[in-house]
This record gives C-alpha cells, structure tokens and sequence, in this order.
C-alpha cells in the first residue's frame, strides 16, 4: 500500500506496491498546479541602489510589471523635492518638479530592470541615492 508525501499527498510506494499509470498522472496535475501557483504569485520587491551615472541593471530574479523608483533633488533648496518615475514596461511616467513626462530610460528585463538615465538630475546620477519598489 502506497503511502503519500506530507505537504501535497504524492504517492510514496514501497518496493512490492503494485502503482498504476493514473496514480502518476494525478501527482504529476498537482505537481504542476503547485508550480503554476508559485510562478502566477505577485509580490513586491524593495531595494535601493546608488547610481553610477550610467547604466544600471537592478536584478530582482523576476521580471517586475510596475516599477516605482524615486530619488531626491540634488538641489539643496529643493531637498524636500522628491523625484519619481512609476509605470510599466510600456507606459513609465516621471514627476520632477511637480511636471510630469513620459519617461523612457527604465527597460525591463526577465530578471529585474535597468535604469539608463545618468544625467546628474536624472534617476541614476553618480553617486546619487535611489529607492525602488517593484511589483511583479
């Protein structure tokens, strides 16, 4: 007589249990629900990273659908100022100085995203302090 794994009831089976081909396939339905529940899962991601005045890839292991990153005025008369680009992959927005603008400089990748804006007002400058959330 078989007896079953704890978490998801696969089949274990002794050495002189007889199994049938249906035992398989009803683990293998359930094998594969539990990886596509897994896989379908969101989240968020949270993270900071100090530009380089470049490009910058930002791993997250996942492919992220909205992105938030933000980053303060370099302007000291502007430090309550908060800098911030959100969107998708198709549609990112920028809100600098109260004026919001398509924005373009972040791509999205399989494993996170990069971030190609290295002006010095820019969301990557050199040196510079960024926060981001990602959800996926």
């Amino acid at each position: 007589m078989a007896n079953y794994t704890e978490h998801y009831q696969l089949h274990q089976w002794e050495g002189s249990d007889p199994f049938l081909r249906t035992d398989f396939n009803e683990d293998l339905k359930k094998v594969d629900l539990a990886i596509w529940a897994a896989k379908s899962a969101s989240g968020c991601i949270e993270g900071t990273f100090t530009g380089n005045g470049d490009q910058t890839e930002i791993s997250l292991g996942v492919r992220p659908k909205f992105v938030a990153v933000t980053a303060p005025h370099k302007d000291s008369s502007r430090a309550s100022d908060i800098r911030l680009a959100l969107g998708t992959e198709h549609c990112m927005i920028s809100f600098d100085s109260y004026s919001p603008a398509v924005y373009s400089k972040i791509t999205f990748q399989d494993t996170g995203f990069t971030i190609e804006d290295g002006s010095d007002d820019g969301l990557n400058g050199a040196g510079q302090n960024n926060g981001y959330a990602a959800f996926y």
